[in-house]
C-alpha cells in the first residue's frame, strides 16, 4: 500500500511537472514565433527605406534620396545589427532564452527601429543642407561681384565630388588673385559654415577693385 501511494504519488508529480514543461515549452515558442516575425519586420523595414522619394515643396522635383549615403554607412550599421537578431532568434545548436527572445522583441528591436527613424531624418536633412550649401555659395558670389573686382570663373564643386562634403566656388580678379567660396557642413552634417578666402597671386590694384 505504502509503495502505491508514492507511486500515485510520483505520478501525478511527474503530470504536474509535464505540464508545466509543456506551459514553458508553448511561451519559449511563442516568443520565439514573435521575436522572428518582430525581426522581419524591421529588416523589411531597413530594406523599404533605403531609398526613398524626396519631394522639393517649391519645384515639385522628385529625386531618390541613399539613406545609407547620407548617413555615412549608419543604415547598414543597423542592418548588421538585425541580421545578428535574425540569427540569434533562429538558432538551432544554442537557442535563446526566453527572457533573451523577449528582450529582443520588446527592447532591442524597439530601440533599433528608433535609432532607424532617426537615421532616415538625419539623410533627409543632410541632402537637403547640402542643396543649401550650393545655394548659400551662389548667394555669397553674387554678392562679391557685385562689391569687388572679381568675376565667378565658372568653376563649382563639391570636395571630392562628394555632395556631403564642402561646396566650393572661386572668383578671378583681372590681375589673376583669386577668391574661394567655401560653404562646408558643420556639425552633424544639418548646418553650414561659410569661409571666404583671398589668394593675392597677382598685383593689386586697389582702384581697379572699387
Amino acid at each position: 500500500e505504502t509503495a502505491l501511494a508514492q507511486s500515485q504519488e510520483m505520478y501525478l508529480t511527474l503530470g504536474e511537472l509535464r505540464a508545466e514543461v509543456e506551459l514553458k515549452d508553448a511561451e519559449w515558442r511563442a516568443a520565439q514565433v514573435a521575436a522572428v516575425a518582430a525581426v522581419a519586420a524591421l529588416a523589411q523595414q531597413i530594406m523599404h527605406n533605403s531609398m526613398i522619394t524626396v519631394t522639393d515643396d517649391e519645384s515639385s522635383v522628385c529625386a531618390e534620396l541613399d539613406v545609407d549615403f547620407w548617413s555615412d554607412g549608419e543604415l547598414s550599421a543597423i542592418k548588421a545589427v538585425v541580421d545578428q537578431f535574425t540569427a540569434r532568434v533562429n538558432a538551432k545548436a544554442n537557442p535563446p532564452t526566453l527572457a533573451e527572445l523577449r528582450d529582443i522583441s520588446e527592447q532591442s528591436l524597439a530601440s533599433l527601429a528608433d535609432r532607424l527613424s532617426d537615421v532616415v531624418a538625419l539623410a533627409r536633412a543632410r541632402q537637403w543642407s547640402s542643396q543649401v550649401r550650393v545655394n548659400m555659395a551662389e548667394t555669397v558670389v553674387d554678392l562679391l561681384e557685385q562689391i569687388t573686382g572679381y568675376i565667378w570663373d565658372g568653376e563649382a564643386t563639391f570636395a571630392g565630388d562628394d555632395q556631403r562634403e564642402a561646396f566650393y566656388c572661386k572668383l578671378k580678379h583681372p590681375d589673376e588673385s583669386e577668391i574661394v567660396v567655401e560653404v562646408a557642413p558643420d556639425g552633424d552634417g544639418r548646418s553650414y559654415v561659410i569661409r571666404v578666402m583671398s589668394y593675392e597671386t597677382g598685383n593689386p590694384d586697389e582702384s581697379q577693385r572699387v
